[in-house]
């Protein structure tokens, strides 16, 4: 049952078991990471992902074991800069690209869920209609708020 869920630009939900989200969060973040100058936003990116001082919560995201602090694996696109947008689609195809041109049959799950997720992403820069290809019933609206970095730039 999925339990990780991102929102694209039209609303439409890509959701898939957590822990498939948080190694697909993973490989986009490690591409993000070779460019010093998305540095900013891969870190932010990163805190949604656990590590060993983490502990899975149940509910489609993970606690802190010390704090108790609860992180869940909700992101939603349009709440990104637009150029951070971008940044996330270019590392996701560079990735998969990577992926491939590897070839290790370990990689082949990841391979197939994120082409699923950039074809989600073509169709909505396309406008296609978000329930032809949407892990959800239903579409989110936009929350209009504005996360990670970026935002305070001129």
């Amino acid at each position: 049952m999925p339990s990780g869920f991102w929102f694209l630009k039209d609303g439409r939900g890509f959701a898939k078991q957590v822990r498939a989200m948080f190694v697909l969060l993973e490989e986009i973040v490690s591409e993000l990471e070779l460019d010093k100058e998305v540095e900013e936003f891969a870190n932010y990116l990163r805190q949604f992902i656990p590590t060993e001082k983490h502990e899975l919560n149940g509910f489609g995201g993970f606690y802190d074991k010390e704090t108790g602090e609860n992180t869940m694996m909700v992101i939603d696109f349009r709440e990104f800069t637009v150029e951070n947008q971008k940044r996330f689609w270019e590392a996701a195809q560079k990735r998969v690209g990577k992926l491939i041109k590897n070839g290790n049959k370990k990689d082949e799950t990841i391979i197939v869920l994120l082409k699923e997720l950039l074809d989600m992403n073509k169709r909505a820069n396309k406008g296609e209609d978000p329930m032809k290809l949407n892990s959800m019933r239903d579409i989110e609206p936009p929350s209009g708020l504005k996360k990670g970095p970026g935002w305070n730039k001129n």
